[in-house]
């Protein structure tokens, strides 16, 4: 290799690697087939065989070759040599609302389930019929935890509209309604109150009913 130095004059030199290094966050099969095709390609250029050594850390490491190892004695003839970098991407697609995916946990290795929740769906609930509207309801009773607010909503629509069995879908159309701030996981104070006793299972999937302890809740809120 034929290179200007920076006097403006020819030098040769030559320049052989003495490792390749890859680190591998995650260990995903499609990163590793990557590292796969690369070490193929590097066995056809070069004409010997490279096996990928894991180490303790996480990386995967290319071992020497005879040809690295006769290099280690020589000295380059440039001032630098800047380190190339080559970062593997791997896309993942979205996975569809509540399916559970797995992903890679880096610390020990193992797969561990994340279930992705349903963005609930507004309503269409007239929240200021009955006696008392909802947003005069809920000031008499002024909740202040979430678990508080959702009692208070279900025992509103228990009363003021006739609807015993509420879903996360008439949870976020009260929330809404009142421009509080949504959880994430909708559905997970409704499961723990249901642990309680605040609430039962109704008929279909996903609906839940407030009893009549839930009901007694309501009353001791502030002001009720």
């Amino acid at each position: 290799m034929e290179v200007r130095n920076r006097d403006g004059n020819n030098e040769k030199g030559r320049v052989k690697f003495r490792f390749l290094e890859f680190e591998v966050e995650g260990g995903t099969p499609a990163i590793q087939e990557g590292l796969r095709n690369i070490a193929a390609a590097l066995n056809r250029a070069n004409g010997t065989t490279l096996k990928p050594v894991h180490s303790g850390s996480g990386r995967t490491l290319a071992p020497k070759t005879d040809a690295t190892r006769a290099a280690s004695d020589d000295q380059m003839t440039f001032d630098e040599l800047a380190p190339a970098e080559v970062d593997a991407e791997v896309e993942h697609s979205e996975p569809e609302n509540n399916e559970p995916v797995a992903s890679q946990d880096t610390s020990s290795g193992r797969q561990k389930t994340i279930r992705q929740h349903r963005t609930p769906t507004i309503l269409n609930l007239d929240l200021n019929a009955g006696s008392t509207p909802l947003k005069a309801f809920i000031a008499q009773k002024n909740p202040d935890t979430d678990s508080k607010k959702y009692l208070v909503i279900a025992a509103w629509l228990k009363e003021e509209l006739k609807i015993d069995a509420i879903t996360t879908d008439h949870i976020y159309t009260c929330f809404r309604w009142m421009s509080w701030n949504v959880p994430d996981d909708v559905g997970s104070p409704l499961r723990s109150m249901k642990k309680q006793g605040w609430f039962r299972s109704g008929k279909a999937k996903g609906e839940f009913e407030i009893t009549h302890v839930g009901l007694g809740k309501v009353n001791e809120t502030p002001n009720g």
